[in-house]
């Protein structure tokens, strides 16, 4: 509960030095959906590079700094390096690197790896935008919020549940981090080489996962003895957007249609 407490500490400080990312959560959870779902149609380097920049530029904006940005971004700049590499080499196409005469780096392949590391960091980043200035009370009720007018009844279920679920989070790593430690006193922690590494992770997903179960069963349980989830929705009520909000929604609308259109000739 610690970690929790200290969550939502970390959040409130977060908003504290917000800048342009919408308060009303649902322009937060729109204007996620659309920056992750234009990811996917950009279909041009030029385009995703125009979308990169211009989350990046949410982060400077929103209070983050470069070092920040690039402690974060460290965290999955070997992934997004090995989409790179791997692109270049398996992709087929006009060679860019040869050995012996032999093609070991082709041009259609290095473009298209660039293209993958910059849309590994737009959904990254995203999210990470998402999460770190938006509350887990803001995401129930901008669940409750977008899925009222179409399914009233089921909206408090689908907000309570997210509100619950992103709760769980530190708990999971909490939980986590208390069974690498009993299984690196056993000598069975992610240490080593690969094969090592990947032994050890399989000595940590059964434990994790029963314990998961188990505490979700517990939560669940206190839920319903408390009546929680049936009130839950009477206090997800929102207020009307800002100008503010609506200004980054439409900035956010251009940006992601002059991207698709303009630079990815869709």
């Amino acid at each position: 509960m610690n970690l929790i407490s200290m969550d939502n500490r970390r959040q409130s400080d977060a908003r504290q030095v917000y800048r342009f990312f919408p308060k009303d959560p649902r322009f937060a959870i729109f204007a996620l959906v659309l920056l992750i779902v234009s990811a996917f149609v950009v279909r041009r380097p030029g385009g995703m590079l125009c979308l990169l920049v211009y989350v990046l530029l949410l982060h400077s904006l929103s209070g983050a700094s470069a070092g920040s940005i690039w402690k974060r971004s460290k965290k999955i700049l070997l992934f997004a390096l090995l989409a790179v590499v791997l692109n270049a080499v398996l992709v087929s196409g006009e060679p860019l690197v040869t050995v012996s005469g032999r093609q070991i780096v082709s041009k259609e392949g290095f473009s298209r790896g660039i293209y993958f590391f910059m849309q590994i960091f737009v959904l990254y980043h995203s999210t990470v935008l998402f999460v770190l200035f938006t509350s887990q009370e803001a995401v129930a009720q901008g669940i409750s919020a977008l899925i009222k007018p179409l399914a009233p009844k089921l909206a408090n279920k689908m907000a309570f549940y997210a509100f619950v679920s992103i709760g769980f989070l530190p708990l999971f790593f909490e939980e986590f981090e208390r069974i690498a430690t009993l299984q690196r006193f056993r000598g069975g922690g992610l240490q080593g080489g690969p094969l090592q590494k990947l032994r050890g992770t399989r000595l940590l997903i059964v434990p994790l996962f029963l314990s998961a179960i188990q505490r979700s069963g517990q939560l669940a349980m206190v839920v319903e003895l408390r009546g929680l989830r049936d009130a839950a929705g009477e206090l997800l009520e929102l207020g009307r957007p800002s100008i503010r909000d609506c200004v980054f929604i439409g900035v956010t609308l251009t940006v992601v249609a002059f991207c698709v259109v303009v630079l990815s000739g869709g």
